[in-house]
């Protein structure tokens, strides 16, 4: 059974008057994070595999661009589909490719 704490916070030490305190912040907005995890090469094939982190939030696509291409939309997983979880997505491609991806607004 996976566990995740209800409430984030962070600690800051702050020196006051030659004390030590500590000024505890709740977090509770973060901006929506992707990154690429990883890229596999199956013979002249491409397969990117990508995480997308967010608040809650719907997440309806993730596109990708490869080289100066157009933007395509990447697959999203149907696993990943809880409010508050991980959004995993793939996008494939035959051929060599520098790749960008990017969250629709």
């Amino acid at each position: 059974m996976a566990l995740q704490a209800r409430w984030y916070r962070t600690l800051k030490d702050e020196m006051i008057g030659g004390k030590m305190k500590w000024k505890e912040t709740a977090i509770t907005h973060i901006q929506l994070k992707s990154f690429i995890a990883r890229v596999m090469r199956d013979g002249s094939r491409h397969k990117v595999l990508g995480v997308v982190l967010n608040d809650g939030t719907p997440v309806k696509s993730v596109e990708v661009r490869v080289d100066d291409g157009p933007w395509r939309p990447a697959a999203m997983d149907p696993a990943t589909s809880g409010k508050y979880s991980w959004k995993l997505f793939t996008y494939g491609r035959a051929g060599a490719f520098a790749w960008r991806f990017r969250l629709p607004t």
